[in-house]
Protein backbone atom coordinates (compact mmCIF):
# COMPACT_ATOMS: atom_id res chain seq x y z
CA UNK A 1 0.00 0.00 0.00
CA UNK A 2 1.17 3.61 -0.67
CA UNK A 3 -1.26 5.51 0.82
CA UNK A 4 -2.23 5.78 4.73
CA UNK A 5 -5.09 8.25 4.38
CA UNK A 6 -6.73 10.64 1.85
CA UNK A 7 -9.01 12.95 2.75
CA UNK A 8 -11.19 15.19 0.71
CA UNK A 9 -10.77 19.00 0.49
CA UNK A 10 -13.14 20.38 -1.64
CA UNK A 11 -11.69 19.21 -5.32
CA UNK A 12 -7.97 17.97 -4.18
CA UNK A 13 -7.20 15.76 -0.95
CA UNK A 14 -4.90 15.69 1.80
CA UNK A 15 -3.20 12.73 1.37
CA UNK A 16 -0.24 10.76 3.54
CA UNK A 17 1.55 8.33 2.00
CA UNK A 18 4.01 5.82 3.05
CA UNK A 19 7.89 6.30 2.69
CA UNK A 20 7.15 4.41 -1.19
CA UNK A 21 4.37 5.90 -1.94
CA UNK A 22 5.56 9.71 -1.10
CA UNK A 23 9.06 8.72 -3.10
CA UNK A 24 6.53 7.27 -6.42
CA UNK A 25 4.40 10.20 -6.04
CA UNK A 26 7.47 12.66 -6.14
CA UNK A 27 8.84 10.70 -8.73
CA UNK A 28 5.21 11.02 -10.66
CA UNK A 29 3.96 14.17 -9.76
CA UNK A 30 6.08 16.46 -8.27
CA UNK A 31 7.41 19.34 -10.71
CA UNK A 32 8.91 21.46 -8.01
CA UNK A 33 11.95 18.85 -7.62
CA UNK A 34 14.87 18.93 -9.55
CA UNK A 35 15.64 16.10 -12.24
CA UNK A 36 18.90 15.18 -10.50
CA UNK A 37 16.73 14.65 -7.39
CA UNK A 38 14.36 12.50 -9.77
CA UNK A 39 17.18 10.35 -10.89
CA UNK A 40 18.14 10.08 -7.41
CA UNK A 41 14.50 9.17 -6.01
CA UNK A 42 14.27 6.58 -9.15
CA UNK A 43 17.82 5.30 -7.76
CA UNK A 44 16.41 4.71 -4.10
CA UNK A 45 13.05 2.93 -5.55
CA UNK A 46 15.05 1.07 -7.87
CA UNK A 47 17.15 -0.01 -4.76
CA UNK A 48 14.76 -1.13 -2.92
CA UNK A 49 13.21 -2.84 -5.43
CA UNK A 50 16.33 -4.87 -6.25
CA UNK A 51 16.86 -5.87 -2.77
CA UNK A 52 13.21 -6.95 -2.56
CA UNK A 53 13.97 -9.41 -5.81
CA UNK A 54 17.41 -10.56 -4.53
CA UNK A 55 15.34 -11.61 -1.52
CA UNK A 56 13.83 -13.83 -3.00
CA UNK A 57 15.78 -17.19 -3.58
CA UNK A 58 15.66 -18.10 -7.25
CA UNK A 59 13.77 -15.01 -9.03
CA UNK A 60 16.45 -12.77 -10.26
CA UNK A 61 18.23 -15.88 -12.31
CA UNK A 62 14.93 -16.02 -14.54
CA UNK A 63 14.88 -12.35 -15.30
CA UNK A 64 16.38 -11.81 -18.75
CA UNK A 65 15.51 -8.27 -19.32
CA UNK A 66 13.07 -5.54 -17.84
CA UNK A 67 10.50 -4.51 -20.33
CA UNK A 68 8.60 -1.24 -18.87
CA UNK A 69 5.02 -0.64 -19.88
CA UNK A 70 4.31 1.94 -21.95
CA UNK A 71 2.77 5.57 -20.29
CA UNK A 72 -0.55 6.18 -20.65
CA UNK A 73 0.65 10.10 -20.04
CA UNK A 74 3.70 12.31 -21.78
CA UNK A 75 5.66 13.72 -19.26
CA UNK A 76 9.34 15.37 -19.90
CA UNK A 77 10.75 12.94 -17.60
CA UNK A 78 8.75 9.36 -17.75
CA UNK A 79 8.96 8.27 -14.43
CA UNK A 80 8.45 4.53 -15.09
CA UNK A 81 11.41 4.75 -17.91
CA UNK A 82 13.35 6.10 -15.59
CA UNK A 83 13.20 3.44 -12.55
CA UNK A 84 13.14 0.37 -15.07
CA UNK A 85 16.44 1.70 -16.61
CA UNK A 86 17.22 1.85 -12.90
CA UNK A 87 16.61 -1.52 -11.84
CA UNK A 88 17.87 -3.08 -15.03
CA UNK A 89 21.31 -1.65 -14.28
CA UNK A 90 21.36 -2.88 -10.81
CA UNK A 91 20.58 -6.14 -11.73
CA UNK A 92 22.97 -6.10 -14.90
CA UNK A 93 19.81 -6.94 -17.41
CA UNK A 94 19.06 -5.49 -20.63
CA UNK A 95 16.06 -3.18 -20.78
CA UNK A 96 13.52 -3.39 -24.05
CA UNK A 97 11.56 -0.39 -24.35
CA UNK A 98 10.59 -1.26 -27.69
CA UNK A 99 9.06 -4.29 -26.59
CA UNK A 100 5.85 -3.52 -25.93
CA UNK A 101 4.06 -0.68 -28.13
CA UNK A 102 1.14 1.47 -27.56
CA UNK A 103 -1.19 1.53 -30.26
CA UNK A 104 -4.04 3.94 -29.52
CA UNK A 105 -4.23 6.46 -26.51
CA UNK A 106 -6.23 5.37 -23.40
CA UNK A 107 -6.94 6.73 -20.07
CA UNK A 108 -4.45 5.67 -17.29
CA UNK A 109 -5.47 2.89 -15.57
CA UNK A 110 -6.53 4.65 -12.00
CA UNK A 111 -8.70 6.39 -14.02
CA UNK A 112 -10.72 3.58 -15.14
CA UNK A 113 -13.36 2.24 -12.99
CA UNK A 114 -14.93 -0.81 -15.38
CA UNK A 115 -12.31 -3.08 -15.49
CA UNK A 116 -13.87 -3.82 -18.92
CA UNK A 117 -13.30 -0.59 -20.45
CA UNK A 118 -10.86 -0.70 -23.07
Amino acid sequence: MHTISSEPLGGRYNTTHTEIGRMIYDLKYNNLISLDDKIKLAEKLATIAVDFLNSKIMVTPYIWVIVPAPASKDREIQPLYLLADRVAYLLNKAIDFDYIKKIKNTDELKSIDDPDES
